[in-house]
């Protein structure tokens, strides 16, 4: 991969793996043990791409989108796969999947406008708590739904500061 550079690589990696996720609705042995891997290397390349990406000096914006991209792709497939599947409520899903694509058009159309709204605190912290949520999910414990709800008042109320963060950039 000339001219990619590790932090690039590591978003990538969460792309590939997204449809190797799928292996959740087969009848294989040992599936929760391989999902649960799968979210685990998920999960800590979401930190480590931009980690590394800053340690090297080697951000750019195709590093933003890549790893925003991946992220999405990645979190919304595993939602979905588990919503499939029957251990998480669709309802779940689709209130965090409304959220990301609002979120994806008004970062499609702050970059058209020339603006740039970044991923706050409080965005990182419901990603870093999904991705707790559906750990525990995996681990069959029952009261891993309540770490769902949390998630998802976290998803609302960062979507509703994600859109005030929108409209000052906007009025400015």
């Amino acid at each position: 991969m000339k001219g990619w550079h590790f932090a690039q690589i590591i978003s990538i990696s969460r792309l590939v793996l997204a449809p190797i996720a799928l292996i959740y609705l087969t009848d294989i042995s040992y599936r929760d043990e391989i999902m649960l891997l799968i979210v685990a290397v998920g999960g800590l390349s979401d930190f480590f791409d931009g980690w590394v990406a800053r340690y090297q000096g080697k951000t750019s914006r195709f590093g933003a989108v890549l790893d925003f991209t991946a992220d999405k792709l990645f979190i919304l497939s595993v939602l979905f796969i588990l919503s499939v599947a029957g251990k998480l409520p669709v309802w779940i899903s689709l209130v965090i999947f409304y959220r990301e694509i609002m979120v994806m058009g008004l970062r499609l159309y702050a970059a058209y406008e020339n603006m740039e709204i970044k991923a706050s605190s409080l965005g990182k912290l419901k990603t870093f708590i999904l991705f707790l949520a559906i750990f525990l999910l995996l681990l069959n414990l029952e009261w891993s739904i309540y770490v769902f709800y949390l998630c998802v008042f976290l998803t609302i109320y960062s979507f509703i500061d994600y859109i005030k963060r929108f409209i000052v950039q906007a009025k400015s």
